[in-house]
C-alpha cells in the first residue's frame, strides 16, 4: 500500500505528535516499519492528509475485520481507531459516515460506551431522536452515573415531549455531579 506519511513521525509517539510545532513534510512512501497507527493519524490530521489518513485507516481496520480475533488487533483498540475514523469523516462533515464509524466501533466491542455515548449524541444533533434514545439508555446501564449521558438523554426526552422524565434525568445529572 502506498500512502502519504511524515516516515519520522510514525513510530513517535502519539503525545509528542500533538506537541510538535513544525509541519510534517509528506512524502510517499510504499514500505516502512510497521508504525505507531494512532500517530499516523494524528499527524494526518493535524496536517490535512484526510483522504490519504481515512483512506489507511479504512483498509486498516478491513484487513483486521476479515482476521479472526485470536489474529487480530485487541477489539478495544479497533474501536478506538474507529473512533479516529469518525474524526476524519467529521472533519469532511460526512454525517453517514460518522454513523458508520461509530456502528463499526461497536461491532468491533459492543459494549463500548464512548462509541455508544457519541453515537446517540450523534443521532440527537441530527434530529433522529427515535434512534438516539436506545444507545443513551444503554450507556446509563454501563454507567449509571455519567452525568452527560443523563443530561443528553433528558435533553432527548424533552425533544420527546417528556418534561417529566426529562426533569427527572436532569435532577439526577445534578445529583451525580453538582458543578
Amino acid at each position: 500500500t502506498t500512502i502519504l506519511a511524515d516516515v519520522p513521525s510514525l513510530t513517535k509517539p502519539t503525545e509528542r505528535i500533538r506537541a510538535e510545532d513544525l509541519p510534517f513534510r509528506g512524502q510517499w512512501v510504499s514500505k516502512f516499519p510497521k508504525p505507531n497507527i494512532v500517530s499516523a493519524l494524528v499527524a494526518w490530521k493535524r496536517e490535512g492528509y484526510l483522504k490519504q489518513g481515512q483512506r489507511y485507516l479504512q483498509e486498516h481496520l478491513d484487513r483486521q475485520a476479515n482476521l479472526t480475533k485470536a489474529q487480530r488487533e485487541p477489539d478495544t483498540q479497533l474501536a478506538l481507531l474507529c473512533e479516529h475514523l469518525v474524526d476524519f469523516r467529521r472533519l469532511q462533515n460526512d454525517d453517514a459516515g460518522v454513523e458508520t464509524a461509530y456502528l463499526r466501533a461497536l461491532e468491533f466491542t459492543p459494549s463500548y460506551v464512548p462509541a455508544m455515548a457519541a453515537l446517540g449524541n450523534h443521532y440527537g444533533r441530527l434530529g433522529r431522536i427515535t434512534e438516539a434514545v436506545p444507545y443513551l439508555e444503554k450507556v446509563l446501564k454501563l454507567t449509571p452515573n455519567s452525568g452527560p449521558a443523563l443530561l443528553n438523554l433528558g435533553v432527548a426526552r424533552v425533544k420527546q415531549n417528556q418534561p417529566k422524565a426529562a426533569r427527572d434525568l436532569f435532577l439526577q445529572a445534578v445529583q451525580v455531579n453538582p458543578r
